[in-house]
């Protein structure tokens, strides 16, 4: 019995990918592949985010989730397929903590995470795509996530690379799960998104035949100027002319020209 491993990366058409295997959930089962159910109560239904939260936390509801969850992987019969960009992103960088101690850190878990998976071949699939495009990327989903107050861009930028330059290392990523689990299989996001065959190469990897029907491109990046009028908005409390301006929308010209300077 073999497990597929879809570990991301973020920014990496992982939520278009997981959109597609929800929905033809049906045709991957004929294919002999089963894509599983989210634990109960999980808003997120396309992806195993949450359902494998529990491996890189000590809180305990998070922890009895992800014990649920692999207990009934382990009980499903043939291949199975999980995908959750959590198992390339998490765990946080611990604070001081170098570059050997976090990658060390990461394999101890990802060992723990193997000897859980009960007699199975593992596969692992990494989408990965060019360093910089990617940190951008994800800065980008950051300030649009987290919304928070800030004097300048340049104060989230810094805190946020302090974060991300280690975990961002895609080759040491792949270096440590191929250390674990042998098999990983790399897709290059940037030219597969060049020429629309994401899901191609994806279904490539499981090797099999299967039909991905096309689905709408998820998780689309705001542009600088929409998270420069939310940053500015929390800061100063500036909401009610944030949404003013949000509707009204800075002209083409000068979107583009924001755009452009902080790009």
């Amino acid at each position: 019995m073999t497990l597929y491993l879809h570990i991301g990366a973020q920014k990496t058409g992982s939520t278009t990918i997981q959109e597609a295997l929800y929905r033809n959930r049906g045709a991957l089962l004929r294919a002999g592949l089963t894509y599983p159910e989210v634990q109960a109560g999980d808003k997120n239904k396309v992806s195993h985010y949450n359902s494998l939260r529990g491996f890189f936390t000590r809180q305990k509801d998070q922890i009895a989730d992800t014990d649920a969850f692999i207990a009934r992987v382990n009980g499903i019969e043939g291949d199975v397929l999980l995908s959750s960009e959590a198992l390339s992103n998490w765990p946080p960088l611990a604070p001081r903590e170098t570059a050997a101690q976090y990658w060390a850190r990461k394999q101890t878990i990802l060992e723990g995470i193997r000897d859980r998976l009960a007699q199975r071949r593992v596969k692992v699939i990494y989408c990965v795509r060019e360093r910089t495009a990617y940190l951008k990327s994800l800065f980008k989903q950051h300030l649009k996530v987290l919304q928070r107050p800030s004097l300048s861009i340049e104060d989230e930028l810094d805190g946020f690379l302090k974060r991300e330059v280690i975990r961002s290392d895609t080759a040491r990523q792949a270096e440590v799960w191929r250390t674990v689990f042998g098999n990983v299989g790399i897709i290059d996001f940037d030219e597969h998104a060049r020429t629309g065959t994401l899901l191609d190469a994806f279904v490539e990897r499981l090797d099999r035949q299967v039909d991905l029907r096309d689905v709408e491109v998820r998780n689309v990046s705001p542009d600088w100027t929409e998270l420069e009028l939310t940053r500015i908005s929390r800061t100063y409390q500036l909401d009610p002319l944030a949404r003013l301006i949000g509707k009204a929308g800075p002209d083409p010209e000068r979107r583009e020209q924001v755009n452009a300077m902080i790009e």
